[in-house]
């Protein structure tokens, strides 16, 4: 999150501070950014026309040269977690095009589900009834 901002200035300073503080507290709970980033909290308020230059150094800020390398590592990070995860799922479509393993999936999945075996372990013993073979195709 690059930066959030507060528009509740229209109504009274008071009902602007309350909303910044519930945000700030809000924001406690989330994980930490991994690109060494706190998220800002900054009123705005275009009726009153404060706050909006402060946004604006926000964002410069945030897209800072300094900060290049950090950004190229979060990317980085996010494209190799994009990539895991579509693999994870087209393996998973290939895995229950067959018909056995379908059964057997759902046979061990259900256990897993209904708390009789723990995610990690169901999954261990679906692979272990498999025999998997990898060819390359050319």
């Amino acid at each position: 999150m690059l930066f959030r901002s507060v528009s509740q200035s229209r109504y009274n300073e008071g009902a602007t501070q309350r909303a910044r503080a519930i945000l700030k507290s809000a924001l406690q709970f989330m994980v930490p950014s991994a690109e060494q980033w706190t998220v800002p909290i900054r009123p705005v308020s275009v009726v009153a026309q404060h706050g909006i230059e402060e946004t604006a150094v926000l964002v410069e800020e945030f897209f800072a040269v300094s900060r290049l390398e950090t950004r190229a590592h979060v990317r980085a990070e996010q494209r190799k977690q994009w990539f895991d995860a579509a693999l994870n799922h087209e393996l998973l479509d290939m895995l229950l095009a067959q018909a056995r393993a379908t059964t057997l999936l759902s046979a061990i999945r259900s256990q897993s589900i209904s708390g009789e075996l723990p995610p990690t372990v169901a999954v261990h013993r679906l692979l272990a009834h498999l025999q998997l073979s990898i060819t390359e195709q050319t």
